[in-house]
């Protein structure tokens, strides 16, 4: 879970860090992480792609407006949702039988794959790969300087929700 909330490994290191210092325990729960690692930021994107998973309108939407109100950087949000769809678009279009390849070639954890197959339960897999497309699309504008930003992500995010049911 932390390494797909914290890519950069300075950051990842310091939330293990304050982990070790708040438990003794080998094993810590996803709450014990969520309380002691997510700050409004990180626990809205958690929370956003909790929603997508979920398929969880309300929940996708505040979390889109909380994002977008503690200004996090549009990018890494389309990347996040991007990140996940990529792995559920690799398992629609080469099987179940794909996961194990993610797992020893690509650098794919376990709880990753089990994400991505959360999505492959509520989504078709048309939607999937289309909308995975399209975050490239946007990323591409998002850089070129010829996005509609936080809007366009939004319509994009809702229309994956709405259009693609499963």
């Amino acid at each position: 879970m932390l390494v797909d909330l914290f890519q950069d490994p300075a950051e990842l290191k310091n939330e293990l860090c304050k982990l070790a210092f708040a438990t003794e325990r080998k094993d810590i729960s996803e709450e014990e992480v969520r309380q002691f690692c997510l700050d409004e930021g990180t626990g809205s994107l958690y929370k956003f792609l909790e929603g997508i998973y979920e398929r969880d309108i309300p929940l996708v939407v505040d979390s889109l407006r909380r994002l977008e109100l503690n200004q996090t950087d549009l990018l890494y949000v389309l990347g996040a949702l991007y990140n996940k769809l990529r792995l559920a678009s690799y398992l629609c279009i080469y099987g179940s039988g794909y996961s194990r390849i993610l797992l020893n070639t690509h650098g794919i954890k376990t709880y990753q794959l089990n994400q991505a197959k959360r999505i492959l339960g509520k989504y078709p897999s048309a939607c999937i790969i289309s909308t995975a497309l399209k975050c490239i699309a946007m990323s591409y504008s998002e850089k070129s300087g010829s996005s509609r930003g936080w809007r366009g992500f939004e319509v994009l995010v809702l229309n994956f929700l709405n259009l693609c049911e499963g």
